[in-house]
């Protein structure tokens, strides 16, 4: 049994490697990043500054540096002082000098989440859009509107795409210079309207996006959650019911955790059970459609306790109080896209603990090998 269990963990692991690499590819290993901010309130610019670079490194950028030369990609970020608190941000490979340009509105996010919010939205941006930049020139990865092979407007490529006009061609364009100039003025005019809607139209959309990012950002940064929790000691077939309540914040898991099992036979009964509380950390994050997966290796420290009661009124049996401890790997699917996302899970792991034993038969135990299941929600 504990053959198979290390097979199951090794193979958990192999999982989370593949996820990780998988993860890289989407991020520059460099990644040169240059704030500046309009600030006349809380949070400050350092704050700006400590949140973005640790939402990239956690989310896969190798090193973060201050010099354009030394980095794969750039990173330009500029909150102006306007009454939406709007982030002007650029994002652009060195190697292929794409660029892609976005705006997002920190005015709705509460004053202390909108350094977190920030950093989640550009962690996004990053690893959406740095496989389209950084892809080769010849490829057939289909770059967006935004983005663009350099700096120049699309008007200005093609004006240099435009041959110079032979001499043979010079007398007949005076010629008729002046009879096309009312009418190519009159198109131009008719034309730019059209385009300054447009323009318009799309910048309305990116402010009435970008709130909706924020608050989003916000809400995945911290969330509550509770479940029903069951466990089963392999060694010594003992079942404990209980419960867990807790939060998460980024990639973090806090839990208190309770679990209670009794059992009784011909020579006497025993209840026993163990409070503890539960860190984890998020290695493993994927999205399935509507289904949300994740892995978190886990550290529980408490205490355990053990009551007993003989048949035989001669026989006395004192209360047991000691530490418990256990080391976990966790297993979660979740329906993130719901308000109470519903979640669950399973467990493997090893405890230490009591053993209640009648004779020569264990009643039960909060020690030892243990597989694990829970359902609950988070908010």
């Amino acid at each position: 049994m504990a053959r198979r269990a290390l097979k199951a963990l090794l193979l958990a692991l192999a999982l989370i490697s593949l996820e990780r690499r998988a993860r890289a590819a989407s991020f520059p290993d460099t990644l040169s990043v240059q704030l500046s901010a309009c600030l006349r309130s809380e949070p400050t610019e350092s704050a700006f500054a400590a949140a973005i670079r640790s939402e990239l490194e956690a989310d896969g950028v190798r090193r973060i540096t201050d010099t354009v030369a030394e980095s794969e990609g750039s990173l330009l970020i500029r909150i102006e002082c306007d009454a939406a608190l709007t982030a002007q941000v650029s994002f652009k490979s060195n190697h292929t000098g794409r660029e892609r340009l976005e705006r997002i509105s920190l005015a709705d996010a509460a004053p202390s989440a909108r350094a977190r919010a920030l950093a989640l939205a550009l962690a996004e941006l990053v690893r959406s859009s740095w496989s389209v930049l950084d892809a080769p020139s010849g490829s057939s990865t289909s770059v967006s509107d935004r983005v663009q092979s350099d700096g120049a407007p699309p008007s200005e490529k093609a004006k240099k795409k435009e041959p110079a006009p032979s001499a043979s061609t010079a007398s007949s364009t005076q010629n008729t210079q002046s009879t096309q100039s009312t009418q190519s003025t009159q198109s131009t005019q008719s034309g730019s309207a059209p385009a300054a809607a447009s323009s318009a139209h799309a910048e309305r959309d990116d402010g009435a996006d970008a709130p909706l990012r924020a608050r989003s950002a916000q809400r995945t940064a911290f969330s509550l959650a509770v479940s029903a929790r069951l466990r089963w000691f392999i060694d010594y077939q003992s079942l404990l019911l209980g419960g867990d309540l807790g939060a998460d914040f980024r990639a973090w898991r806090l839990r208190t955790e309770l679990l209670f099992g009794s059992a009784s036979d011909e020579l006497g009964s025993a209840t026993l059970g163990s409070a503890s509380l539960c860190l984890g950390y998020r290695v493993l994050d994927t999205q399935l459609g509507s289904l949300r997966l994740a892995a978190y290796p886990m550290a529980a420290l408490g205490l355990t306790w053990l009551r007993g009661a003989s048949m035989n009124a001669s026989t006395r049996v004192d209360p047991a109080t000691g530490f418990y401890g256990d080391l976990r790997l966790l297993l979660e699917a979740q329906l993130a896209r719901w308000p109470l996302a519903p979640t669950l899970a399973a467990e493997f792991g090893r405890a230490t603990g009591f053993e209640a034993r009648a004779g020569n038969r264990t009643l039960g135990s909060t020690g030892g090998f243990f597989f694990g299941a829970s359902l609950g929600a988070r908010y």
